[in-house]
């Protein structure tokens, strides 16, 4: 049982995205995906209704999300494992 299984593919650098500024953050991506760099992971929207767009600074796997919510600014959004560049 489980002699076929392919090992964990170990990602050592990570890339966190935190929140510029306090506000409302919805997240558009889940834990386990795969992201490109600059693909959409989610908006937080200011107290003066500004929408701020935040993307992937770099192609990897979602290890890490935090829930839609109201969030400091600093508050970790995203945490991406980094897949290294072929």
């Amino acid at each position: 049982r489980g002699a076929n299984r392919t090992p964990p593919e170990v990602l050592p650098r990570r890339a966190v995205l935190q929140a510029p500024s306090a506000g409302l953050w919805t997240p558009h991506v889940r834990p386990g995906i795969s992201v490109p760099r600059g693909e959409l992971l989610g908006t937080l929207n200011d107290s003066t209704g500004v929408r701020v767009v935040l993307r992937a600074e770099a192609s990897g796997i979602v290890l890490h999300q935090r829930l839609m919510g109201t969030v400091a600014t600093g508050t970790p959004l995203i945490i991406i494992g980094v897949t290294p560049a072929p």
